[in-house]
């Protein structure tokens, strides 16, 4: 049970950091305040083992404002513009267009982009002033009252200059963020909150499934006798219900910027989640519905067994022989708990020369075995 709690624990970490695409969920150390040009702010680093200096996180301070992200724009980006997945709104200025992503739905914000050729040429040269000393811009994303840059700066010479400069260069763009009125403030509403809907339910699918899944191999009974016939079954219903679902989410999703991300979000996470949910749901119904009834088969030298892994912890089966041709030959089945005590006391010890095995057809035509007695 430690050891499913702790796979499941992962699973969920790892779909929560896809889900949230947090950029500095990888800062372990604390902040600490600084300040140049008049510029207080916060600054998080990260470190390599060792010691050297990879990753800097500048937060500086501005009024609460609609959430925004200005980053490099990259060959997804461009993808998503040229498949229409992705309606990037655009400053007007070419240059500052094909470098700089602009995500973001507030009209304010867009506006002060498109008026002030200072500003863009502020981010334009930051940019330029990271790479000629060896670091390289990540971006900017304004969220909760702080603008925050991320910088990649394993090569760069000196971090600390570095620091001061992106200071200098900010400020611009920061007074003007904090000059802008706050009632136009637009709270996460309308197009950017359609965008989330569907990742939730992508996430919801994978969580579900991935619960069933681990839950089937680590604590459920080993019944099918092929169970891998099973699965290829209910990849066909899985495939239906991807392409339905894949149809609704495309729909659902407004027309903005951020679509082509959380679209991929999407796909990492729910077409893996239904076809796990596809399997157990196939299996469920094939084990539970028996509209014929089971072939009582006789077996012969059936005895338990316990057995240890640690991934799987304390496992139960009982082995035997059979000549029918359906089980075969010798055979080991894996049982729950209770059945290996509810045959532990019946059979007051641990073999018995003679038993009974159901072979129950199932409702789909996948055979699964139960050990009588």
């Amino acid at each position: 049970m430690l050891n499913l709690l702790f796979w499941w624990g992962l699973i969920l970490t790892i779909a929560a950091a896809i889900w949230h695409g947090s950029r500095w969920m990888a800062f372990k150390a604390q902040p600490f305040d600084c300040e140049d040009h008049g510029e207080p702010y916060q600054c998080r680093e990260e470190r390599a083992k060792n010691g050297r200096l990879t990753a800097l996180l500048l937060s500086y301070k501005i009024p609460q404002r609609p959430r925004f992200c200005l980053r490099r724009e990259g060959w997804f980006d461009m993808f998503g513009k040229a498949t229409r997945l992705a309606v990037e709104p655009q400053a007007g200025d070419p240059r500052f267009d094909t470098r700089v992503y602009i995500d973001s739905s507030d009209r304010e914000l867009i506006a002060l982009l498109q008026t002030r050729a200072d500003l863009r040429s502020a981010l334009l040269n930051l940019m330029q002033r990271l790479k000629a000393q060896g670091a390289r811009y990540g971006s900017l994303i304004g969220e909760d009252g702080y603008a925050h840059l991320y910088l990649i700066v394993a090569k760069a010479r000196d971090a600390d200059r570095l620091r001061g400069e992106c200071a200098a260069w900010l400020a611009p763009f920061l007074q003007a963020l904090r000059t802008l009125p706050v009632d136009l403030t637009i709270a996460r509403s309308g197009p950017v909150a359609r965008l989330d809907k569907p990742r939730l339910l992508g996430f919801a699918l994978f969580s579900v499934g991935c619960c069933m899944a681990a839950w089937i191999a680590l604590i459920s009974p080993e019944r099918l006798l092929d169970p891998w016939a099973l699965f290829r079954f209910s990849l066909t219903p899985a495939a239906i219900a991807t392409v339905l679902l894949l149809s609704w989410t495309v729909r659902s999703m407004a027309a903005v910027s951020n679509r082509h991300r959380a679209l991929l979000e999407w796909l990492l996470l729910a077409p893996i989640g239904v076809v796990l949910c596809s399997f157990a749901a196939v299996r469920s119904i094939n084990l539970h519905f028996d509209f014929v009834a089971p072939q009582a088969v006789a077996v012969s030298d059936a005895s338990l067994h316990l057995s240890y892994r640690r991934r799987r912890g304390t496992i139960y089966s009982v082995a035997f022989r059979s000549d029918h041709p359906a089980i075969g030959g010798y055979n080991s089945m894996v049982i729950d708990a209770d059945t290996y005590q509810r045959l532990n006391r019946a059979w007051q010890g641990d073999k018995r020369e003679r038993a009974t095995v159901l072979l129950h057809p199932g409702v789909l035509g996948f055979a699964w075995k139960e050990f009588l007695q």
